[in-house]
């Protein structure tokens, strides 16, 4: 199975660089920082791949974490902005929650 995401992966690499290459072009400084938790090993592996196209400044505001990284999100947010499922003390959020929240 793996060697068959490796295949896959490899396909999408140049639609990935044009991507990546449209939004640094017209986009490079939309956000300060990305943070997305609870990332599977595949996308890890993923953007490891498409980190290699990113420019430097990019690729340094992108961290993709196994589980819910609290310690960092509290660095970039206020406690109180993230939801309680997740470590916070914001109660009065409304969102769908996913799996792992609920």
């Amino acid at each position: 199975v793996s060697s068959i995401l490796s295949r896959n992966i490899w396909k999408v690499v140049p639609l990935l660089k044009t991507l990546v290459s449209a939004v640094e072009q017209h986009y490079p400084e939309l956000v300060d920082h990305i943070v997305l938790f609870n990332v599977p090993r595949i996308a890890s592996a993923a953007f490891n791949v498409v980190k290699a196209f990113l420019h430097p400044t990019t690729s340094q505001k992108i961290e993709l974490f196994a589980g819910v990284p609290l310690e960092r999100m509290r660095e970039l947010v206020p406690a109180s902005v993230i939801p309680i499922e997740y470590g916070g003390t914001n109660s009065e959020i409304d969102y769908p929650q996913t799996e792992t929240a609920k």
